[in-house]
């Protein structure tokens, strides 16, 4: 690998660790609407982390996303049934993907 290489591969580390972070905070808030009770600001923050997952191919992030998103929703009419197993995953595979960066 020469120093260009070199040169892009951590740009693109660099890269990816500032978009996790950026997911991780958007979760951070995502969870803290929860416990505020707040289902509007959780449904925005679980649909700004699929779409941003989204347009960075993170397409197993966005699924769990969506799917929070959608028991979200459904948690309008009645109890809310999986949410926090939900989030846990979604929390955990963000967790995954910063080990692995």
């Amino acid at each position: 690998m020469d120093d260009s290489d070199r040169m892009n591969a951590d740009r693109d580390r660099e890269a990816a660790i500032l978009l996790y972070a950026e997911l991780i905070a958007e979760a951070q808030a995502l969870g803290a609407a929860l416990l505020d009770r707040d289902g509007d600001e959780a449904r925005f923050r679980a649909a700004l982390i699929a779409g941003l997952a989204r347009s960075r191919d993170l397409s197993g992030i966005a699924t769990l996303a969506e799917d929070l998103g959608r028991r979200l929703a459904e948690a309008r009419d009645r109890p809310a049934i999986g949410v926090g197993a939900s989030y846990e995953r979604l929390s955990r595979a963000l967790d995954r993907l910063l080990d692995d960066a």
